[in-house]
């Protein structure tokens, strides 16, 4: 396997399910496959928008030049399969990657001073 793309749902008609690209590679073996995380906005023109019964892909370049590229980016890095292994072989790319939820919280904990729990409080178990 030479690489997982996960892309946004709605992108089918009648069907608001996500889709995920395997890039297989008969020829070429590796230790490791490259994950791109496609799913997000930034790679979706809604349907609202268009008045259309699909979403519509979009920034496909960036996808491409991703995938050309290869290297580890917030939208793309490369698992090992001892990763695989770790997660039952789920290949779901959701997995590997953080949600823009949890990005802003990590964004706002680098910036914010905190102080370990167990520095405020006894813990008992």
């Amino acid at each position: 396997m030479k690489a997982v793309i996960a892309l946004p749902a709605g992108l089918l008609n009648g069907s608001t399910v996500p889709i995920n690209l395997l890039v297989i590679d008969k020829t070429e073996k590796s230790e490791n496959a490259f994950f791109i995380d496609a799913s997000t906005q930034a790679f979706v023109e809604p349907r609202r928008e268009r008045r259309s019964s699909r979403n519509r892909l979009i920034n496909t370049s960036e996808i491409l030049e991703l995938f050309k590229l290869r290297t580890a980016t917030t939208k793309s890095r490369f698992i090992t399969l001892q990763e695989c292994e770790e997660s039952d072989y789920d290949l779901l790319v959701s997995k590997f990657f953080l949600s823009i939820e949890e990005e802003n919280i990590e964004v706002t904990l680098a910036k914010s001073k905190t102080t370990p729990l167990s520095d405020l409080a006894t813990i008992i178990r």
